[in-house]
């Protein structure tokens, strides 16, 4: 498992998703987006040093739409790529009119291996 996991499953139901930051252009159009990232990595320790690294961060998710179906179907598809996650807080900006998720995500992945690309099962 990679982070690109997470990218996966963000882009099987967005269109716009972003790495770590968003242009102005896409906060400006206030249609659904996620900007995620990662913001740490645990070590797990096996016999003889690392066995696997915890690679945790967040994503963001902005919507115009009260009571949005498309955070369900985001949370639905974390789920089915097999990242962790725990939705946390929701906010409302009312200069942007912009509902914003928080969303905690964890993957595991092979030591110094967590943007290893995913290999092709094909």
């Amino acid at each position: 498992m990679t982070i690109y996991d997470v990218r996966d499953a963000l882009v099987e139901v967005l269109n716009r998703v972003y790495h770590y930051y968003a242009s102005q252009a896409a906060a400006d159009s206030g249609g659904p987006y996620a900007v995620w990232g990662e913001t740490g990595i645990t070590s797990l320790a096996g016999d003889d040093g690392p066995a696997e690294w915890a690679v945790s961060g967040v994503i963001y998710y902005y919507t115009r739409e009260e009571y949005d179906p498309l955070f369900d179907a985001l949370c639905a598809s974390l789920a089915r790529h097999g990242v962790s996650f725990r939705p946390g807080r929701i906010g409302y900006d009312d200069t942007t009119h912009t509902i914003s998720y928080e969303v905690e995500w964890t993957v595991t992945a092979e030591p110094c291996g967590i943007y290893a690309e995913p290999e092709d099962d094909g």
